[in-house]
């Protein structure tokens, strides 16, 4: 068996998985100012994240 390198820990500001939980948590608290930082935060690490607002599909007319 060969030895697995040590790597050292990527810093959580490093973690894109970090910057995206914090940016939809901001989202769904109307924090803007902590979702913009997020998506900075997201864009420096090389991610593009686009939100689209939830939307809520009704029907209408007297269809089946």
């Amino acid at each position: 068996m060969h030895a697995k390198k040590d790597r050292p820990r990527p810093r959580p500001e490093d973690e894109a998985v970090n910057w995206f939980l914090t940016l939809e948590i901001a989202a769904k608290r109307g924090d803007f100012e902590g979702a913009a930082e997020a998506q900075r935060e997201l864009d420096r690490l090389g991610w593009r994240v686009q939100r689209k607002p939830d939307v809520t599909v009704t029907r209408r007319g007297g269809g089946r």
